[in-house]
């Protein structure tokens, strides 16, 4: 047969629909009474849950009614710690309030916003005391970056240490797949061994993965190496110019064989290197005009040294030695010119 009654317990109210179960305590079997117990708080029906969220219903138990403490405590506004190790129940006061707690909260959740784009300096002024001064650019609880997922308020131990503590969790990174070649002689040099979050003595560290992308090696053989310092390395060829001729009244040919008139750049060219390249042009039009007798021609080569001087007369006593060769007009040209003429 089935009973409703009201008992008042510490401003509850108790509805039960009554019912009887065994149970086994310390090896002596029981008999408790149980079954649709309705608990209304200040007039609000409650249901109580484990701290694991799982509904649990109060019972009788030799006329005494039995409710579960943890819901019951911070239905009250308390907070319960369970230790193991002494089979005992801690009930506190909450040390601080919902606003309190929703407020830091905030700043948890706005500090891990920041520290995912590394905006340090913002990091730091969320911060008080000790926390306000760091370099948050070093990482955070030996993290060098993190993504928030969960924030938990822990009523427990914020009671018992007077201070608001918090359960946080942070989303996984990606796996990735990352091939490294070790090279073995770094371990022979000390100047490759730095200091690291991770360990207490110098150590090698390899970067695997940064800014969420997997590091790729450059490594070059010793083969490649060897290959590429017998390989002769290839010059650019500087563009050639047109050589610059000019028909004066009287049929004189002028071609001016400095460097710079010859070639657009002559950039890397050592000396010997302008001095064949100018004589190369030079041979080219006594070849072209070699057959015109009495072709009157001025190659225009500056004061300079007389390198360039020196080595045309050298040219023309011994390839072209049929040929007139006299200093061109001083007035038009100074000492920087030799007047040819074809014979």
């Amino acid at each position: 047969m089935k009973k409703r009654f009201r008992i008042p317990i510490i401003g509850l109210i108790c509805c039960l629909l009554l019912g009887t179960i065994a149970f086994a305590v310390n090896g002596r079997k029981i008999t408790a009474t149980y079954g649709g117990i309705t608990i209304y708080l200040n007039g609000q029906k409650q249901v109580a849950t484990d701290v694991n969220g799982k509904v649990v219903e109060p019972l009788i138990y030799q006329g005494t009614t039995y409710v579960p403490i943890r819901a019951v405590s911070e239905w009250l506004g308390k907070t319960v710690t369970w230790q193991g190790s002494t089979s005992s129940v801690f009930i506190n006061d909450s040390v601080f309030s919902d606003n309190e707690v929703a407020a830091a909260e905030n700043v948890i959740s706005e500090f891990f916003t920041l520290f995912g784009d590394k905006q340090y300096q913002k990091m730091a002024a969320l911060c008080t005391g000790d926390a306000a001064g760091f370099d948050y650019s070093s990482g955070v609880f030996g993290m060098k970056e993190a993504k928030l997922k969960s924030c938990t308020y822990n009523g427990d131990y914020s009671a018992r240490e007077k201070k608001l503590v918090f359960e946080c969790s942070f989303a996984m990174k990606p796996a990735v797949s990352v091939e490294l070649r070790i090279d073995t002689v770094k371990f022979y040099k000390l100047h490759t061994f730095r200091e690291s979050d991770f360990f207490e003595e110098p150590a090698l560290v390899y970067d695997i993965v940064t800014n969420d992308v997997p590091v790729k090696q450059v490594y070059v053989s010793a083969e490649d190496i060897q290959v590429a310092l017998l390989q002769k390395k290839e010059v650019e060829k500087p563009r050639s110019q047109p050589i610059v001729k000019r028909s004066s009244s009287n049929g004189i040919i002028e071609i001016d064989l400095h460097i710079n008139e010859l070639l657009d750049d002559a950039h890397g060219m050592s000396n010997s290197e302008i001095l064949n390249y100018q004589l190369d042009k030079f041979r080219e039009v006594m070849e072209k005009y070699k057959g015109k007798r009495e072709q009157k021609i001025v190659f225009i080569h500056g004061k300079g040294d007389g390198v360039l001087r020196k080595a045309l007369l050298d040219e023309l006593k011994r390839k072209y030695s049929t040929c007139r060769y006299q200093d061109a007009s001083f007035q038009e040209y100074g000492f920087g010119a030799t007047l040819v003429t074809i014979r």
